[in-house]
């Protein structure tokens, strides 16, 4: 609930204090429904929704509006995206053959559906690998396609799941080499 104090938020404010700070006024309603409405589906509230948050009193309203961004179609569109980009997929092959993949929807839509139905991560990596044989569709460009290797995939695979390059690994050992 917005503007409760939890032991993370006594911590933090302890540490800011020690070190001289002071935390910022807690926002006001409007700019709170703002924010989340951002954060959750990447677009503001309507003028009609940002007036019956404000004059919603309960207990739960907070709760409610959370719920119904959660549940909205824009939830698994803005957070998908995230993913998508990650994966490197795109609707056309780019670069100098710019023609598009008649059928690349099928997994933009699989992304989005398997974030707004809440599929459990483990089950969303795995259906990703039975669809697609290796993580991401995206569109490698007509030389990279050509030579794309085993190793090209174990750079997609450590980029999309492990967050870092493993390119370098092809050709040196980091941790037993000196740099000069």
């Amino acid at each position: 609930v917005p503007g409760s104090q939890n032991p993370i938020d006594a911590f933090v404010t302890d540490t800011l204090a020690k070190r001289g700070f002071t935390s910022a006024p807690h926002a006001d309603r409007r700019v709170l429904l703002r924010r989340l409405y951002y954060d959750l589906i990447g677009l503001p509230p309507t003028y009609e929704q940002t007036e019956l948050f404000i004059a919603d009193e309960s207990a739960n309203a907070w709760e409610k509006v959370v719920d119904s961004l959660l549940d909205s179609p824009h939830y698994g569109e803005r957070w998908g995206r995230h993913w998508l980009d990650v994966a490197r997929f795109a609707e056309s092959h780019g670069f100098e053959q710019d023609y598009d993949r008649k059928f690349a929807f099928h997994y933009r839509d699989f992304v989005i559906k398997a974030l707004n139905d809440g599929m459990p991560y483990d089950q969303f990596v795995r259906s990703i690998l039975t669809a697609t044989g290796e993580p991401g569709s995206h569109p490698p460009v007509a030389w990279y396609r050509e030579v794309r290797s085993s190793t090209a995939k174990m750079e997609d695979t450590a980029q999309l799941f492990l967050g870092m390059r493993l390119a370098c690994a092809k050709c040196h050992h980091h941790p037993f080499e000196r740099w000069s």
